[in-house]
């Protein structure tokens, strides 16, 4: 059997893993982490052998140089014998897009999903990690290794089984999801490119049937939804599988809250999101549009109509102001009031120059959709430095690719106008100063550095936050900067009400709201075997 002696003899090259006069002393290293020796057979350097040897690594070395040449080598002796380790330290499936000068003038999604073989390919990737720090990494703490076996297996259908279990929304996070759970993977940790966990997910969602889960016997327990966004309805999802009658209210005429108002369909498609709600209507989830908490409906109009609890989903839909001169100008427009107007169908017309303020999701996606609506020249106005820029690099960079410039360390300072209409914004250079509350460098005005550009629509996008007064007033406890406060069960103040997602975090991901849902049903499942009686 051969052992890293004889894998030190045989290769020729291996110097150039190290540096001169190391690959013995390395190899006997990486071999030690396992209690292994260089004359000791390397069969058995096996996947659960090599998560720990690489786990280790990442513990020691924080040094990308050192990492990276401890892992080639670590490769090299796994080829040499043969483990199948090997053949999953190897570069992620590539991603193709569509060409920017073609998807810039198409709303239709421009990431072009993996093949079967492809996705089996990627999956195989996985380590099956016995410590997980993809699942960590997941808000909704999906069980991530064993739907990556199931599809390696090509067994799709048991994947989206496993995924479902937690999340409802399977097609709508393969294409949209935040991923933090890539970042996490252990070969991102190691200095590979994650696993395409999303990519993974939309293959899964294209490969497999519909999947209608049964709902258990029925409780008699009645539970209502406010808002449809993806808190509200995995909250709905999770109550209604536990036989719960479950009734989603909205305001809007169109059911999925920040996924169909807020999310371009060129990153989500309408289909993909219709179909997934689809699967709630067929378990017996009801929907109810076109009626506002605090006008059409009450709390205390649900309680008296039979509901034994109440959960809050309504989000974060309410822009901040920019509170800049001249933001009263016709041309100064909110950035998800745009997204919303665009994706609801209305007729939206952009003028040439088009200029987008802040360096969130939300400003890139509005920049993008200007772009796809025939603005010529759509440009991002950002206080910060590309550095503090909270916006996903990946949007970012396929901005750019896009043709959306971005001014990087500039603050609009007034909006210009003539005849009440916006023509130009006077901005001015920033620079960064010491950390503020977020913990980013605070930006600086520069004096003397104010020049004028050319912009006939401003968009902002700063921010949003939710829209409490009415709970309020109806003796919901709300924080200051007008959040819900719920406590560990995520109950408010009001006793039977509970309440979760961008209504209680502030603006946040998806796969953050889709837990919060998930949390909340179980929490709203616990409080109802507390009641004695239901009323019938």
């Amino acid at each position: 059997m051969p052992s890293a002696l004889d894998f030190i003899k045989s290769c020729q090259e291996t110097e150039r893993f190290c540096g001169e006069g190391e690959v013995e002393k390395i190899a006997g290293e990486l071999l030690s982490y396992v209690g292994l020796g260089l004359s000791d057979d390397l069969s058995k350097l096996d996947v659960r052998a090599t998560e720990r040897i690489l786990r280790r690594l990442v513990e020691k070395y924080n040094n990308k140089a050192e990492l990276e040449s401890r892992v080639r080598l670590l490769r090299s002796m796994l080829e040499y014998c043969g483990s199948v380790a090997a053949s999953k330290l190897v570069s992620r499936v590539p991603i193709r897009k569509i060409d920017p000068n073609v998807r810039a003038r198409t709303f239709q999604p421009f990431v072009i999903g993996y093949t079967l073989d492809e996705a089996i390919k990627e999956a195989s990737r996985c380590f099956a990690c016995k410590e997980a720090t993809c699942i960590s990494g997941c808000p909704a703490r999906i069980s991530i290794p064993a739907f990556m076996q199931a599809v390696a297996s090509n067994k799709l259908d048991v994947a989206k089984r496993i995924i479902m279990n937690v999340n409802p929304f399977v097609g709508v996070c393969g294409y949209a999801c935040f991923h933090p759970c890539e970042s996490n993977c252990l070969h991102s940790l190691i200095g590979n490119e994650g696993i395409a966990i999303s990519h993974i997910k939309r293959a899964i969602y294209e490969y497999t049937s519909r999947i209608v889960p049964t709902p258990k016997p029925s409780t008699g327990f009645k539970i209502a939804i406010i808002g449809s966004g993806p808190a509200g309805l995995t909250a709905a999802y999770h109550l209604r599988l536990e036989g719960h009658e479950v009734t989603v209210y909205d305001e809007s005429p169109l059911i999925g809250g920040m996924m169909v108002l807020g999310i371009p369909k060129f990153r989500l498609p309408r289909n993909v999101v219709s179909d997934e709600i689809s699967i709630l209507k067929d378990m017996g989830v009801k929907f109810v549009n076109g009626k506002r908490l605090g006008e059409d409906i009450t709390i205390s109009d649900l309680f008296n109509q039979g509901f034994h609890a109440v959960f809050l989903g309504l989000g974060a839909m309410r822009p901040q102001p920019a509170n800049i001169p001249g933001e009263e100008l016709e041309g100064v427009v909110p950035a998800l009031s745009f997204l919303k107007d665009v994706n609801m169908g209305c007729e939206v017309k952009v003028p040439d120059n088009v200029s987008v303020i802040g360096g969130g999701d939300v400003a890139i996606d509005a920049a993008r959709t200007a772009l796809r609506l025939g603005a010529k020249n759509v440009m991002i106005l950002y206080r910060r430095s590309e550095a503090e820029m909270p916006a996903k690099k990946e949007h970012v960079i396929e901005a750019i690719e896009e043709g959306v410039k971005i001014c990087y360390l500039t603050a609009p300072k007034r909006f210009l106008g003539m005849n009440g209409k916006l023509t130009n914004i006077e901005c001015i250079r920033m620079e960064l100063g010491p950390p503020d509350s977020s913990g980013r460098r605070r930006p600086i005005p520069i004096a003397g550095s104010e020049y004028v550009i050319d912009s006939e629509m401003a968009i902002i996008a700063i921010g949003q936050t939710p829209a409490t007064e009415f709970l309020k007033k109806n003796g919901i406890e709300i924080t200051n900067d007008g959040r819900v406060v719920v406590n560990e069960k995520m109950e408010t103040s009001i006793k039977g009400v509970f309440a979760g997602g961008d209504l209680v975090r502030g603006p946040s991901t998806l796969v953050d709201a889709i837990a919060d849902g998930k949390t909340a049903a179980a929490n709203i499942n616990s409080y109802l075997k507390t009641i004695s009686t239901i009323k019938h």
